[in-house]
């Protein structure tokens, strides 16, 4: 068997000239030709046969989960690589934190959409006791800052501007209020919710 005409006369150059040549170049093209002659008896017994090659077609991988977060990817039939992005997963509305903001050009404490004004000495008030939430500001501390003077003993004008500075952040709904610590002076506290005006005027 031969596949081209060069192998053909290069095997039938080693036959002697009397001897009968059948050059084909496969199996079942001779055998066909052995079938159409007289008297002939083939049995047919599979045998190799030469088949040529044929390249499969490319078909697409599955898609491969990697687990959340992760890109999956697939290789198209072409051999481009492709990207789905991952699923968007819907955690629900993040929550909102509203900082209270005190503005010194304008004179007021603003909380989201709301804003009350203040006046000067509940300004500076203010702007002490809101870095040290929690902290115990002493009468002489909240005396120099507001009046700009020693402590005397007499707190009573103290007690109503706080008492002020109370109903204010209970109107912007605040989640702070001013405490009294008795004997000490006065701290700026967290609550949950800010206090009614009822309930904010205090001692």
């Amino acid at each position: 068997m031969a596949d081209t005409q060069e192998e053909r006369l290069a095997l039938a150059s080693g036959v002697p000239i009397e001897s009968p040549i059948l050059l084909a170049s496969t199996i079942t093209q001779a055998r066909r030709v052995l079938t159409q002659l007289p008297g002939a008896s083939i049995e047919h017994r599979p045998g190799p046969e030469r088949i040529p090659q044929r390249h499969p077609e490319r078909l697409p991988e599955r898609p491969s989960e990697r687990g959340a977060g992760h890109r999956v990817a697939w290789r198209s039939t072409a051999g481009d690589l492709g990207s789905v992005p991952p699923p968007r997963v819907d955690s629900g509305p993040a929550p909102t934190d509203r900082p209270l903001r005190l503005r010194e050009d304008r004179l007021s404490l603003a909380l989201g959409d709301h804003e009350v004004t203040l006046t000067q000495l509940e300004f500076a008030l203010l702007a002490y006791l809101l870095p040290r939430v929690g902290e115990v500001a002493t009468f002489e501390q909240l005396s120099q800052v507001g009046w700009h003077t020693a402590y005397l003993g007499n707190g009573a004008h103290m007690h109503a501007a706080i008492g002020r500075l109370r109903l204010k952040l209970a109107e912007l709904g605040a989640p702070l209020a001013v405490e009294a610590v008795r004997g000490l002076g006065f701290r700026l506290a967290r609550h949950p919710r800010g206090k009614g005006p009822q309930e904010a005027v205090g001692n």
